[in-house]
Formats: C-alpha cells, sequence, structure tokens
C-alpha cells in the first residue's frame, strides 16, 4: 500500500469531513428514533425536522435512512485521508442536491395556497429555512472544493 498524502490537509477540508459524520449521526439518530423510539418523534418539534432533512423531504422508511448514513461516512472518511474520489464524489453530489433543493422550493411557490388540495402540501417555514440552510451549506462545500486554497494540491498527490 502506498503512503498516504503527507500534505497538510487545509482545515476546511477536515471540517466538511467532520460536518459529513455529523450528518451520518443525525441520519443514524432519526434511523434510531424512527425505530426504537417513535413517541419521540411525535412529541418534538425538531423531530420532525430531522426527519424531513434526513429524508430529502420524503417520508423516509427506516432502513433506508440508516443505508443512507454510509454515504457521509465514506465520504468524510475519503476526506480525510484525501482520496480524490471522495472530493469529485462530495462535489457531484453536492452539486446535484443543490439542483434538488432549489426544485423543491420552486415546485412549493408554484404551489397556489388558494387551492385546498395544494395546501396540505406546501412546506413550513421552518422546512423552508432548513432548506436554504442546506442549500447554502452544500454551496459553501461546492465552492470550497472546487476552488478552495490548497485543495487541490492535497488531492492530487493520493495515487487512489
Amino acid at each position: 500500500m502506498p503512503p498516504l498524502n503527507q500534505t497538510k490537509l487545509p482545515l476546511p477540508v477536515v471540517l466538511i469531513a467532520l460536518f459529513q459524520f455529523a450528518k451520518a449521526t443525525v441520519l443514524l439518530g432519526v434511523f434510531w428514533m424512527m425505530t426504537k423510539a417513535p413517541e419521540m418523534l411525535e412529541g418534538s418539534h425538531l423531530s420532525p425536522l430531522l426527519v424531513f432533512i434526513a429524508a430529502h423531504g420524503k417520508v423516509p422508511q427506516g432502513p433506508v435512512v440508516a443505508v443512507l448514513a454510509i454515504y457521509p461516512i465514506v465520504i468524510g472518511a475519503g476526506l480525510l485521508l484525501t482520496i480524490p474520489w471522495a472530493r469529485r464524489t462530495l462535489m457531484v453530489t453536492s452539486g446535484l442536491t443543490i439542483a434538488l433543493w432549489i426544485r423543491t422550493l420552486l415546485m412549493n411557490q408554484m404551489l397556489s395556497s388558494d387551492n385546498p388540495l395544494q395546501q396540505n402540501m406546501q412546506m413550513s417555514s421552518d422546512q423552508q429555512q432548513a432548506i436554504l440552510a442546506l442549500l447554502l451549506t452544500d454551496a459553501l462545500v461546492l465552492f470550497y472544493l472546487w476552488m478552495g486554497k490548497g485543495v487541490q494540491k492535497a488531492f492530487s498527490v493520493n495515487p487512489y
């Protein structure tokens, strides 16, 4: 096995990797609440928002949420090990996520509150704020991994 990259990893890349681990923790926490403590989902204002975020605005199935936690763990580890495919994959998925969240927001804006059938399909203001925060986060991650100082150098040495 070739030696690991000895180039100093920029602090924001480390923070992005830690953020990936935090996302996996949230996903596993939502999975645990869905399977072991469903009453926690009903009693808290924050829990439905976590489920909404974890499932990207859909109603999640328990095992799917747990499986989705694997991705940020692998990407976070890949970033810490400066594996180029981890950087490229996160850039692509961040771009796709930005596009999907923008589409979700636009669809929500197109729903008319005058139509009673569409009123229950609209997002709450908490959900809209969560989406905007996630959009901003993904945009910052994408921008930094693409243009950040020292990022290309750090990921160009590793042969994987």
